[in-house]
């Protein structure tokens, strides 16, 4: 059996599950199946350029990322719709909130930006490609002249050298 159909019955078996998952945290079923649909295509396109050595975990995890932006993204609408313009209080600790949490991302990034300088030239144009440009692994091997694993693994590397940069400067 080809890798595409195995791929293909492995998610219509844990599709009913997948989209249980995602009904939980978006507290939506047809947002779920919008999530889960997403999910697959992710899963069907990132296959075609590399091997996914766990389908399901990587199905699992990219339903529970799509759902929790599904999440956050209705909860910005519904502050969003329902903010009261007499209610000041509210709308200022909102601001304040979303002021830490700039502010906190701007540290961040320019952790992760120093991370990225400290990086080997191969393995920085590695992760800038792939998460910032989004481009294929394949492009990026062949970018690089290394073979599609040796490109994975420097995003790999680079991508866990900047988580611990940043998880390192929380505490």
């Amino acid at each position: 059996m080809r890798r595409s159909a195995r791929l293909l019955a492995l998610f219509s078996h844990q599709r009913s599950r997948l989209i249980i998952e995602a009904a939980r945290m978006t507290g939506d079923r047809a947002s779920a199946e919008d999530v889960v649909q997403d999910a697959w295509l992710r899963l069907s396109q990132n296959a075609r350029d590399t091997q996914i050595a766990e389908p399901v975990g990587y199905i699992r995890r990219v339903v529970r990322n799509l759902a929790l932006d599904e999440y956050r993204q209705r909860q910005r609408r519904e502050r969003v719709m329902s903010s009261d313009a007499g209610d000041a209080a509210d709308t200022q600790m909102a601001d304040t909130a979303g002021a830490d949490r700039a502010l906190i991302a701007r540290q961040e990034l320019a952790l992760v930006a120093a991370e990225l300088a400290r990086m080997p030239p191969r393995m920085r144009r590695a992760v800038e490609l792939h998460r910032l440009s989004g481009a294929p692994l394949r492009e990026i091997a062949a970018e690089l002249g290394v073979s599609v694993t040796s490109a994975h693994a420097l995003v790999i590397e680079g991508v866990e050298r900047c988580r611990k940069s940043v998880r390192g400067n929380r505490h």
